[in-house]
């Protein structure tokens, strides 16, 4: 049923879009699903860091993509969008009219002289400049951390709003690998007791604007 699944899930859904990670205590069912087209798998008994960096990292695959190929749609838009505004500038009655031409002489040279002795008042502010030069390494560091701090919050936020699919035919299964990822930090779980169900709710989650991450597929 695992396979079946996945061969239907492939067939709507690319491996980059949808990842599929298989879960057995079987590692032949494993490897036929992947060659059917899930993207990893791992063996039970399941290892909380693994299964946390496993599905992180096929997360950051599937999100990575959707944003590549939202930036190519948006900059094919624009690239039709130029392309029909420079058809039609050709149509406007001053196409032909001339532009003035560029001045192309070269600047006046300024009259020679000595060169400015520097004031004290800019001497003063020289002085200022490097009595600061420490207070502004701090600011920069102040800065890097605050950033630094901005992205590690946007990972968790990242991971508390990822969206998984949990397939298992146990209840008991899906008791655990539902507190599993819980635990773990990942907030929106479903699970499905089938194949059918899982495809359904696939199709169901993208075609509103919060579709599934990755689905975890028992077998």
């Amino acid at each position: 049923d695992g396979v079946r699944t996945a061969v239907q899930i492939r067939e709507i859904f690319s491996d980059q879009i949808l990842p599929i990670l298989g879960i057995s205590n079987r590692e032949e069912s494993c490897r036929l699903l992947t060659a059917q087209g899930a993207n990893s798998y791992m063996l039970k008994p399941l290892d909380h860091m693994r299964l946390l960096a496993t599905t992180q990292e096929l997360v950051k695959m599937s999100r990575d993509e959707i944003t590549k190929r939202s930036k190519y749609a948006d900059n094919a838009a624009n690239d039709v969008k130029e392309a029909t505004n420079s058809r039609d500038w050709g149509s406007y009655p001053h196409k032909n009219r001339s532009l003035p031409s560029p001045d192309l002489r070269a600047p006046e040279a300024s009259p020679a002289g000595p060169s400015p002795v520097p004031s004290s008042e800019s001497r003063d502010m020289d002085q200022d400049m490097s009595s600061d030069s420490g207070a502004q390494v701090c600011c920069q560091k102040i800065s890097e951390m605050r950033l630094q701090m901005a992205q590690q919050r946007e990972q968790a936020q990242k991971k508390l709003s990822s969206r998984i699919l949990a397939v298992d035919d146990n209840p008991i299964n899906q008791q655990v690998l539902l507190k599993m990822l819980t635990v773990i930090g990942f907030k929106a779980v479903d699970v499905c007791s089938n194949g059918q169900q899982a495809v359904e709710a696939s199709i169901a989650a993208n075609a509103t604007s919060k579709p599934y991450d990755i689905i975890l597929m028992d077998l």
